[in-house]
């Protein structure tokens, strides 16, 4: 994470500085993301702000406020992602433990004797199909 940051401050050191290769800079960067998937949030604010220094160099605070912005919500995401995998990694665990038996039971050839019998058990409770014709 610490690289990624060190990218922001030069960037936003380049809108400061008011480099004639900003644009340029800014689209490498933005392109930096295409490997990975939903990042648009990410993106977004980084193709605007080059898009407003395209236009008139005059809104660089208004630029570097979006490249701010796009450093905020990669951080939360980033954040998300390493809490969420300690916070649910275990329980998904568990549930593939648990339901190792019963997940895709159509798919399988053939089943074991503990599975035949559950599934003999559950389909075998009579139905009323009158409302069918």
């Amino acid at each position: 994470m610490k690289i990624i940051d060190d990218i922001f401050d030069k960037i936003i050191k380049n809108i400061n500085d008011e480099n004639s290769e900003i644009e340029k800079i800014l689209k490498n960067f933005e392109k930096k993301f295409n490997t990975f998937s939903d990042v648009s949030n990410i993106k977004k604010p980084i193709k605007k702000a080059r898009k407003l220094l395209k236009k008139n160099y005059n809104k660089k605070n208004e630029a570097i406020e979006l490249i701010i912005q796009s450093r905020f919500v990669l951080k939360e995401e980033t954040e998300w992602r390493f809490n969420g995998k300690y916070l649910l990694l275990n329980d998904l665990i568990a549930l593939l433990k648990s339901g190792k038996e019963t997940f895709a039971l159509r798919k399988q050839n053939q089943l074991n004797k503990e599975q035949a019998l559950y599934l003999a058990r559950c389909k075998s409770t009579p139905k009323d199909i009158s409302l069918y014709f």
